[in-house]
């Protein structure tokens, strides 16, 4: 229910997508950016870290997954996940970014994640990530399997979220 409200129903199941994009998270959840070589093998050594874990661990990961999905719900609607432009319509759920956004926000603390959830400019500060200017809507778009563009993307979130979750 956490993933298919905060995905707005937009991500079938049926040809395992859902399962891709959760996948997504666990690999740079688990194991970070920075091991990121190929993805079919990172998500292949993703799951292996997964499996090695106890019960415990994953039911944390789960829940820190959940809540994460829920604080990105809350702050964005029916946004969530989507390239923002100056048109007001929803755009489809971009992978990439559903990927960067909630490893970022689970890498809060909980604390943190309930700041960022409750802020009243975080949405207004996340639309300006893709402004003019901004490289984030590039760097969800295109080349995204390069490493310093995925490293660009996670040094952008994370200084968003500093700034969301401060105090």
């Amino acid at each position: 229910d956490h993933f298919t409200d905060a995905t707005n129903k937009k991500i079938s199941p049926r040809r395992m997508l859902d399962r891709e994009f959760v996948n997504r998270f666990l690999a740079f959840f688990a194991l970070g950016w920075e091991a990121y070589q190929e993805l079919d093998s990172f998500l292949d050594e993703a799951l292996k870290c997964i499996a090695k874990k106890t019960q415990a661990e994953r039911d944390e990961i789960r829940d820190v997954f959940y809540d994460s999905l829920d604080a990105i719900r809350a702050q964005f609607k029916r946004y969530a996940f989507c390239k923002l432009d100056a048109y007001p319509k929803a755009k489809p759920i971009n992978r990439v970014l559903f990927e960067v956004l909630t490893v970022s926000v689970a890498r809060l603390s909980a604390e943190r994640r309930e700041r960022f959830k409750n802020n009243v400019n975080a949405f207004d500060s996340y639309r300006e990530l893709f402004g003019a200017n901004r490289p984030l809507t590039e760097l969800v778009s295109t080349s995204t399997a390069d490493k310093n563009r995925i490293r660009q993307r996670y040094e952008i979130l994370e200084r968003y979220l500093n700034e969301m979750t401060e105090g």
